[in-house]
């Protein structure tokens, strides 16, 4: 079977990772103000958040600004 959708019609796979990436990456770096942690555990937490978020909207530039296919 032969699909009728040509490339533009469908969601990129950079889209839908970069627009999960990055809420998690939001979710990680809200985690300190909602649970008791200490400074170790918000340091980490900050780092992994700041490195999803900054994959998560690397992955939603490439998408919209990157190289255009067809």
């Amino acid at each position: 079977m032969t699909e009728d959708k040509s490339t533009e019609e469908r969601l990129g796979i950079a889209l839908l990772n970069g627009a999960v990436l990055t809420l998690i990456g939001i979710l990680v770096l809200l985690t300190p103000i909602f649970a008791d942690l200490d400074s170790g555990q918000k340091r980490l937490d900050g780092v992994a958040g700041f490195a999803l978020l900054a994959v998560g909207i690397g992955l939603l530039y490439w998408h919209f600004r990157g190289p255009k296919r067809g």
